[in-house]
């Protein structure tokens, strides 16, 4: 008991001595009023992105932007299939076509009733030929609006010629082409008959040297074929307006006349063409040589010329189309060549 006392004395001024210091804190208060919020504090850092939410409905279409500037054509692309064929489009006017080739009829209906040479391109509305007479073209065309009618024997001709004593056989230009003229032989100076711009034939052959040459139209302006079209066919010209010629004529010199004259240019253009008869000619033969050539010489005839016949028709059976050369005389002589005749229908 004397122990728990003393430890008792001792702890009791202790206690008593704290007590006078601090003493034993009492109930809590009620609460204060909330103080003004201090500043914000400097933003934390970023958190992890969030996971896609799902899309939203489509916005309004904007008005569209202006154009820009137009770019650079790209590469061609491959060609693609062709297409289906479209509706045949509205048909045009009519043209020309071959209606008005046959000219106007301006020279009426005419029958020729005896041999007449023609002095200019004749435009017939019908044209009758009589039995066995002779129109010789002169170097001119004949248009025929309607109907040529050939009588039995009846012969539209522009044949060359022979020479004679010092003249030579020629056939002029008219509108369309002549024909090379045939050398008299007796006369030497007087030179025959070479033609350039030619489908007609050369002049025969001596000892087979020409003797009358036949040059064909350069390729450039036509060339052989300028008269397989009727287009320059009815023009008796090559593309560079000039007029084509027939055969050449016979150029060889001798002791006699006389060498032949180079066929001519025959242009005949008819709607419709009938015989009346069972036969008639279109001709432009070479002329023949004619004489005795000195030893050892010849006489030529001369080349073939040319016809053309534009027609809507066929050529008639009967109708004979002569473009033969002339024949030559002399041992080593061959005759004038043919010429080219054309019937575009």
């Amino acid at each position: 008991m004397r122990a728990a006392w003393f430890s008792l004395a001792v702890l009791l001024p202790t206690l008593a001595s704290a007590s006078a210091c601090n003493g034993f804190s009492g109930h809590q208060g009620a609460r204060g009023d909330m103080g003004q919020a201090g500043e914000a504090g400097a933003p934390g850092l970023p958190g992890a992105p969030g996971a896609k939410g799902p899309d939203g409905e489509d916005g309004a279409t904007g008005e569209p932007g202006a154009q820009g500037v137009e770019g650079a054509a790209g590469d061609a692309g491959e060609p693609g299939e062709a297409g289906p064929r479209g509706k045949a489009g509205a048909s045009g006017e009519a043209g020309l076509g071959l209606e008005n080739l046959y000219g106007d009829g301006i020279d009426k209906v005419v029958t020729v009733p005896s041999e007449i040479f023609l002095a200019g391109d004749m435009y017939y509305d019908s044209l009758t030929i009589a039995s066995g007479v002779t129109v010789h073209t002169n170097g001119f065309r004949i248009f025929v609006e309607n109907v040529l009618t050939l009588a039995e024997g009846a012969t539209i001709d522009r044949s060359g010629g022979t020479a004679s004593a010092g003249t030579a056989a020629t056939l002029p230009t008219g509108t369309i082409g002549g024909g090379g003229a045939g050398q008299p032989s007796n006369d030497c100076s007087v030179t025959g008959g070479d033609v350039t711009n030619s489908l007609g034939g050369s002049a025969g052959l001596l000892s087979g040297l020409s003797a009358g040459t036949a040059t064909a139209p350069l390729a450039a302006v036509g060339g052989m074929q300028i008269f397989d079209a009727v287009t320059a066919a009815v023009t008796g010209r090559t593309l560079d307006g000039n007029v084509v010629m027939g055969g050449a004529g016979g150029s060889a010199c001798g002791a006699e006349p006389a060498n032949g004259g180079g066929g001519g240019v025959v242009i005949v253009v008819a709607r419709v063409i009938v015989l009346s008869g069972a036969t008639a000619t279109i001709s432009a033969n070479g002329g023949n040589a004619v004489g005795t050539p000195a030893v050892g010489s010849g006489i030529l005839g001369g080349g073939g010329g040319v016809i053309v016949v534009v027609s809507s028709v066929p050529q008639p059976a009967g109708l004979a189309l002569s473009v033969a050369g002339g024949a030559s005389i002399g041992a080593g002589t061959t005759p004038g060549s043919a010429g080219h005749f054309y019937w575009l229908d």
